[in-house]
């Protein structure tokens, strides 16, 4: 005899109903892992995940026939808006059926431009719906557990890590931790082995709604954009520490942040963040997304991320036109600059730089004065502009020898040289480079 017990709440649900003889097998169905029954009774937990691409296509391809094979590229979009949930690609099948004069693409295209779960629903039957499904799980979380599912779904970025939760919640790490195992194995959330958590695109709407209904939209926002400054520079303190003077003084917030011992796990940190960081921006003030972009620039260049940082800068730009704070905008056209200049934008970064060189001025900031300088050489090297090259690599050597800047000497020097020997000037490169070359010895480089 086969006994099913269909969407089991708990483990203490089912063990009345389990069979003493050895004669019936038990099939438990849950939304849980019912971790009891496996460690008391013995039982064999089977996960199941979401539809593997191809059975979701495969699918739709059964419940639409010929209309899918005729547009498999819209298959495909259609099976990702659904989040390849058997339910949610079901009703989707039933709308293209039930409007002869839409196609599948045109399903995709609206799921594609408004995440909706108003669309996946059925008429007459509000019991055969995606939210009505995802509320069965999301009714029986504890109070708890279900802000922080809720959070999830204000959540800015893609991916998130528990530190960042534990900041939104306000709460401590370890209740935070636990809240996500819960979620985890109610299949409200997913994490890859050891990696960040995320709900999919269908939950993570469902999380909003709720979110919005309960209130919990502005508060948690502001602590995990103060988190993400926060973990930010103190990634960058790490792997360069000697710029710290150089960046936003950013106060610790009372969640805390991740510990980096080393340059190679405050790299890890930003690498796995660096998505989240750049959104984080798109939501904040003025104030914050200037702030970034004079904490990571350096990161943004060390890791070639050039694209990523043309994005940064143009909104810390923006947003400091908006402010009217000179400074900024001067930090926001050399950091565009350079990653202009290293993505063979030239003549746009030598204008960026330009004025950013007026605007140190103006606010009399010599070390940048210096630093704009050095990147304009460059610039004008490009531009096959060698006597202009060559003039600002003088400048800037000239104001880091006033400012006894020994790190910044060597490569200004360095620079110089290579200008004046393309001009064929060889002696006087020839000892420059032997300059630079001693004063990075002394400096340990």
């Amino acid at each position: 005899m086969l006994v099913l017990l269909d969407n089991a709440r708990t483990a203490a649900q089912v063990r009345p109903l389990l069979p003493a003889g050895m004669s019936c097998f038990t099939l438990v169905t849950s939304r849980d892992s019912l971790a009891g029954l496996v460690a008391r009774e013995g039982a064999h937990r089977i996960g199941l995940d979401r539809l593997p691409q191809a059975e979701a296509v495969g699918l739709l391809r059964t419940l639409l026939g010929a209309s899918a094979d005729a547009e498999p590229a819209a298959v495909d979009s259609l099976v990702e808006r659904c989040a390849r949930l058997p339910l949610a690609l079901r009703i989707a099948a039933e709308l293209v059926r039930s409007r002869p004069a839409h196609t599948i693409g045109g399903l995709a295209d609206e799921l594609t431009e408004q995440v909706t779960l108003d669309l996946l629903e059925v008429d007459g039957d509000p019991q055969t719906a995606v939210r009505a499904v995802f509320s069965w799980s999301y009714r029986q979380l504890d109070p708890p557990v279900a802000r922080v599912f809720r959070l999830l779904g204000v959540y800015p970025g893609h991916d998130t890590d528990a530190y960042a939760v534990a900041t939104m919640t306000g709460t401590g790490l370890r209740d935070t931790r636990r809240a996500l195992d819960v979620l985890v194995r109610a299949h409200l959330v997913e994490q890859t082995p050891g990696g960040p958590y995320q709900p999919h695109d269908l939950l993570r709407v469902y999380a909003a709604e709720l979110a919005e209904t309960a209130g919990d939209n502005t508060g948690p926002l502001t602590r995990l954009f103060d988190y993400y400054l926060a973990a930010a520079a103190a990634a960058m303190d790490t792997i360069v520490p000697h710029e710290a003077e150089r960046r936003p003084d950013i106060p610790a917030p009372d969640a805390g942040t991740p510990t980096f011992g080393d340059y190679h796990a405050a790299l890890g940190w930003l690498d796995s963040e660096r998505t989240n960081l750049l959104a984080a921006t798109q939501h904040a003030e003025p104030d914050y997304v200037i702030r970034m972009s004079d904490t990571v620039w350096r990161y943004l260049n060390i890791g070639g991320y050039h694209d990523d940082a043309i994005v940064l800068h143009t909104r810390a730009l923006h947003a400091a036109e908006a402010l009217g704070d000179v400074k900024a905008e001067a930090n926001a056209r050399r950091a565009f600059g350079g990653a202009a200049l290293r993505t063979g934008v030239v003549l746009p970064a030598v204008a960026h730089l330009e004025r950013a060189l007026a605007l140190y001025r103006q606010v009399g900031d010599r070390s940048l004065q210096a630093a704009t300088l050095n990147n304009l050489g460059v610039g004008n090297r490009r531009r096959s502009n060698l006597v202009a090259a060559a003039d600002c690599f003088r400048q800037a050597l000239t104001l880091y020898q006033e400012l006894s800047d020994q790190r910044m000497r060597a490569p200004a020097t360095n620079n110089l040289a290579r200008v004046l020997h393309i001009l064929g000037r060889s002696d006087e490169a020839l000892e420059l480079f032997g300059q630079a070359l001693a004063i990075a010895r002394e400096n340990g480089s």
